[in-house]
């Protein structure tokens, strides 16, 4: 009976994950029904939870974040810092390891980088982010001869990371299905015979698991 009870249990905690990660990845998704362009969002950092628009400018260095369980790497994330055409306001962008290679050296671009993603204040950046960018704050100002920060930040990353967590979801889900059969339809079988579901919950187990510690690094 106490056996049961624990695996009911496992079997809640599974679905209420499932349930977590499915509805973040909805919200994220759901951000683009107030979409905003790159020049509102200079303008006014507080409006709009998406934006879509081309940048020229991307200066400064790349900020790199490495995260890591047990000194096992779980995920990195790299973040760049663009600026307006004039020069006036600047702001960090979360992007993929070469982003960077679609601008000249000197960091200009003219024609422009079509970009769309999530808008998030800046106070929800990782720490070690909001340290580097205080650290530099100044030559980046310096660059824009005086340039304001944004209070905000680009996710151009939030797309896939929704598709993601909804995918880690339902792989909790399947994982919570798999219990519940385990425990009514199995039960009574010999070792041999509880093969067929002992091995698909083993792969589901660990494949849900790689994902949520991935995810769960990159986007909570």
């Amino acid at each position: 009976m106490k056996e049961n009870i624990e695996k009911l249990l496992v079997v809640v905690l599974l679905f209420i994950f499932g349930c977590v990660f499915i509805a973040k990845g909805i919200v994220t998704l759901s951000a683009k029904n107030d979409t905003v362009t790159l020049k509102q969002l200079y303008d006014d950092d507080s409006k709009g939870d998406y934006v879509e628009g081309d940048v020229s400018i991307c200066l400064g260095k790349c900020y790199r974040i490495t995260h890591k369980v047990n000194f096992i790497p779980t995920g990195k994330e790299y973040y760049y810092v663009i600026y307006n055409d004039t020069l006036t306001k600047y702001m960090v962008v979360r992007a993929g390891k070469d982003w960077s290679d679609n601008f000249e050296p000197d960091g200009i671009n003219w024609s422009g980088v079509h970009i769309k993603g999530a808008v998030y204040g800046f106070d929800a950046l990782d720490y070690n982010v909001r340290n580097y960018i205080a650290e530099d704050e100044q030559r980046l100002k310096d660059i824009g001869d005086g340039a304001e920060a944004a209070n905000c930040y680009i996710d151009l990353l939030s797309d896939r990371y929704a598709i993601l967590s909804i995918i880690c979801g339902i792989i909790f889900w399947i994982c919570s299905l798999l219990e519940v059969i385990y425990i009514k339809v199995v039960k009574k079988e010999t070792d041999e015979g509880k093969l067929w579901i002992i091995i698909p919950m083993g792969v589901m187990s660990l494949i849900g698991i790689c994902l949520f510690i991935h995810v769960f690094a990159m986007t909570f």
